[in-house]
């Protein structure tokens, strides 16, 4: 096996990837973060030396079609959806185990091939934070809960095991901020080892780790890793571990970065004599470690990803799951149909996730035409609306790094009076940059969430208009914006751009505070939006998007 030395800095993604669990199948590492309300959902992420990572593909194009994840009525699923998955590989099938929040549902889903095609089966039980394990003898178990952690003993075919095992083997105290949850069970030299995350009184997010010689018998342990790398108190914390081909042993777990998110990092881990697991160096996570690369000459896609939507006719999804008329990705009515009108719906860049499950028969691609750079990314308005946050078709991809840029040419020739097309810094306390039409004029845009009285407060059911601070009217339809991101030292803001084609860049507006808000509970995104105030039916154009 060709392999190779390489430094790994921490954190190993710079950017919103929670509740990371992990795997080695041979020399590759699988990773599963949450994707809450987005879809398609439960990414996987693949890296052949823990540093570097590249999306595999997602679990599921959509969880459960229902109203409130088509944002229908008022209602949403922002902040639920899929939370902490456990990621495993057992008898040659993977399998990812999560709970929805929403629905207050466990779903497990078994491939053959990671990037699937993924099967869904509903199971009974709602297994918080669950960790799915299989013993050696073939048992199967799921270890769950909020700070009573239980262990549930399960038949072949997933649901509790009639007179199996199920004891509550842990209790944390109701007075810590946070308590154990995050469970991820393994079984290694022998030994049943149980890693969690908790917050005790006075501290930060810590890595916890109980030990037992059998699952039925008693579990001991305690605190193995409180340390934020010298960053802002944020603790390194929940997570799974994992060996490499080598015999050595990693955890890779989350740190708070504000309002960019949840980023992974990665812990050393080594074991003494009785079993029981040391993380960190010297009691700390490291900012930089040494790593082997099992595939040190292969070239990994980029988390950020831009998109010329230059998708060929011919990708377009004919049928099966993820198929036309069957998919939040790649759905709309017959394919033949929306082909033959210059319309199709591609299998999208791995990188984009919608905002909940999308309106298929109003957005599509529009091919490029002769001597364009690429296509279109076409969403057409079917409801009218007053904010960001109650647009279903936003399309969003996750920044990447210390100071990202993202950008897009926006067209608002077909859109109608009143209409918002735009790039959003999307969260819970967005801000945007685009344009609209008024009287048949069009201007650009600066915008904002309007909280009330200047208060920021809990937004997923935000009903306020936007708060509109900047307004300049331009002779044409088009224009690229622009977002650029600080995020060095928690600064979290962005500021906004626009030009005219071939023309310099003009800064829009004062920067835009961003925040990490539990209501939506996911880092900052870049997000693409069309939105009808005064009527309908109007179409948004986007093209030449930039992620760097």
């Amino acid at each position: 096996m060709t392999k190779s030395v390489k430094t790994a800095v921490n954190p190993v993604i710079y950017s919103d990837m929670p509740d990371p669990d992990v795997i080695r199948v041979g020399n590759t590492f699988y990773m599963v973060s949450t994707t809450m309300h987005f879809m398609p959902g439960a990414v996987i992420l693949r890296s052949y030396n823990l540093a570097d990572w590249e999306i595999a593909g997602h679990v599921y194009d959509k969880l459960e079609d229902y109203g409130a994840a088509r944002m229908e009525n008022g209602k949403n699923i922002y902040g639920s959806g899929m939370w902490a998955a456990s990621l495993k590989f057992y008898n040659g099938k993977f399998y990812v185990l999560h709970i929805a929040n929403d629905t207050h549902s466990s779903y497990l889903y078994t491939a053959e091939n990671v990037e699937g095609p993924w099967t869904q089966k509903k199971i009974p039980g709602f297994y918080y934070d669950p960790g799915l394990f299989f013993d050696d003898d073939g048992r199967i178990f799921v270890v769950h809960g909020n700070r009573e952690i239980r262990l549930t003993e399960l038949s072949e075919d997933f649901t509790p095991k009639a007179g199996g095992l199920d004891k509550v083997i842990l209790r944390d105290s109701d007075e810590v901020p946070l308590g154990y949850e995050g469970s991820h069970l393994y079984k290694v030299n022998g030994k049943y080892l149980l890693t969690l995350i908790h917050w005790p009184k006075n501290s930060m997010r810590t890595e916890a780790v109980f030990m037992a010689d059998d699952l039925s018998g008693e579990w001991k342990g305690g605190d193995v890793l409180c340390s934020d790398m010298g960053e802002f108190g944020a603790g390194v914390a929940q997570g799974g571990i994992v060996d490499t081909p080598d015999g050595d042993w990693y955890a890779v777990l989350f740190q708070d970065h504000g309002a960019q998110g949840r980023m992974p990092c990665l812990v050393p881990v080594t074991f003494k004599t009785d079993g029981y697991p040391v993380f960190g160096i010297d009691g700390k996570a490291p900012k930089s470690l040494e790593v082997k690369d099992f595939n040190p000459d292969y070239k990994y896609e980029p988390l950020a990803q831009s998109d010329d939507f230059d998708y060929k006719a011919d990708e377009v999804f004919t049928g099966g799951e993820g198929a036309l008329g069957d998919s939040s990705i790649g759905a709309g009515r017959d394919a033949l149909t929306e082909i033959s009108k210059g319309k199709f719906h591609p299998k999208l860049k791995s990188a984009w996730e919608w905002n909940h499950i999308p309106e298929d028969e109003n957005w599509w691609i529009e091919p490029a035409s002769s001597g364009s750079e690429g296509g279109a990314l076409c969403i057409r308005t079917k409801y009218r609306k007053q904010n960001l946050v109650t647009v279903r078709n936003t399309l969003t991809q996750r920044v990447v790094g210390v100071k990202p840029i993202a950008s897009v040419i926006v067209d608002s020739l077909e859109l109608k009076d009143g209409d918002v097309i735009g790039l959003s810094a999307f969260e819970s306390c967005y801000g945007f940059v685009g344009l609209t039409k008024k009287n048949g004029k069009t201007f650009v845009v600066r915008g904002e969430t309007n909280y009330p009285d200047g208060k920021i407060q809990q937004n997923r059911n935000n009903r306020n208009p936007d708060k509109i601070t900047e307004k300049i009217e331009i002779a044409g339809d088009a224009i690229e914006v622009k977002l650029e991101f600080d995020f060095t030292n928690l600064k979290d803001e962005v500021t906004f751009w626009w030009r005219l084609e071939g023309a310099e860049w003009q800064q829009i507006g004062k920067p835009h505070k961003l925040r990490f808000m539990l209501d939506h509970f996911c880092g900052v995104r870049a997000g693409l939006f069309v939105y009808s105030v005064e009527e309908s039916g109007g179409v948004g154009k986007f093209r030449r998007f930039r992620n760097e």
